[in-house]
């Protein structure tokens, strides 16, 4: 049981997370790009960025790499 409620708990984790961090990227990104494409960049950062940071600075670091990507992403459009 604990082999399959692991995996699902840091989904259900990884979902919240996403969700906090489109609340917080989104707003700064109206007008630029949609919430789902906001979210796709955060979903690649945590892709991107799992098993390089520690667990509990993933959100931080995703945040972070996300933010940086949209940015460029908005100056080249």
């Amino acid at each position: 049981m604990t082999a399959v409620t692991a995996p699902a708990t840091a989904l259900a984790t990884e979902r919240r997370v996403t969700a906090a961090l489109v609340g917080e990227l989104a707003p700064r990104f109206t007008g630029e790009f949609t919430s789902d494409e906001v979210s796709g960049y955060i979903g690649r950062a945590i892709t991107d960025l799992r098993g390089s940071v520690s667990a509990e600075a993933l959100p931080e670091m995703a945040a972070r790499l996300a933010y940086h990507r949209l940015t460029i992403a908005a100056r080249l459009r």
